[in-house]
């Protein structure tokens, strides 16, 4: 009669179970890394098209106006360059109008809003519409 000789493995799936831990985790840490920054980058979108969103609402009341000068109705003239602070859902912005007037060969009127906030990374943020 012959004896097989059989080895021993003891501990080697306790090995197997703490590499696959580990490898797990290190999966999972990235995750939360990535998650992280998808939230950052969606609150600045969001706030990135809140601004634009306050930039038109300015520029469409510009457009607005009815008269040139003097007839009657809102004028041209009445709009002026200005600063105002807009408390949005979640930032504060500063809304800035800057009213230039061009000269020939196109005379006419230019305006641009600038829409700035400091977002929640502390770094400054900032939009530019013209007409």
């Amino acid at each position: 009669m012959m004896r097989i000789r059989t080895r021993r493995q003891r501990g080697v799936s306790l090995i197997e179970a703490l590499l696959a831990l580990a490898v797990m985790a290190l999966g999972m840490l990235g995750l939360m890394g990535v998650q992280s920054t998808l939230r950052n980058t969606s609150d600045v979108a969001k706030q990135r098209s809140e601004a634009v969103r306050i930039a038109q609402v300015e520029i469409e009341r510009w457009r607005a106006f009815t008269a040139l000068a003097g007839g009657g109705g809102t004028n041209y003239a009445d709009i002026a360059n200005g600063t105002a602070t807009i408390a949005g859902t979640n930032a504060t912005f500063t809304r800035t109008t800057d009213i230039t007037t061009m000269t020939a060969p196109r005379p006419g009127t230019s305006m641009s809003v600038t829409v700035a906030w400091t977002d929640r990374t502390d770094q400054a943020q900032s939009v530019q519409l013209a007409t």
